[in-house]
């Protein structure tokens, strides 16, 4: 809880970083875990972002429908790639371009040589 008496200081740029992976569910770093291990192929895995909401709703009882989705981003919730890459992790999220509505987003994860 905020002490209204303590001075809240602006966030410093060496900080931001830190503090937006904080920001993320644990429960969406936990999904992307176990969908990392489960697609490891043995040099990538390449994980549908439809998938880590079905995890995600698995691990939290939350329900897999239209609303939980908003509400992750809403929370911005799917942008945890430099939390990855801090990690070790090269990381690219693929995202459907203009008219390509049958295209299921993705992130590609390599070990960062």
């Amino acid at each position: 809880m905020l002490d209204i008496n303590e001075r809240v200081q602006p966030i410093k740029p060496e900080e931001i970083q830190a503090k937006k992976i904080a920001t993320i569910p644990n429960a969406i770093l936990q999904a992307v875990n176990e969908l990392i291990a489960l697609k490891w192929n043995g040099h990538s895995a390449k994980v549908e972002r439809r998938e880590i909401v079905e995890r995600y709703s698995k691990i939290t009882g939350a329900a897999d429908n239209r609303a939980t989705m908003e509400n992750l981003f809403f929370a911005h919730a799917f942008e945890f790639e430099s939390a990855y890459q801090n990690e070790g992790w090269y990381v690219v999220y693929n995202k459907p371009g203009v008219g390509d509505s049958d295209f299921e987003p993705y992130y590609f994860f390599e070990i960062r040589k």
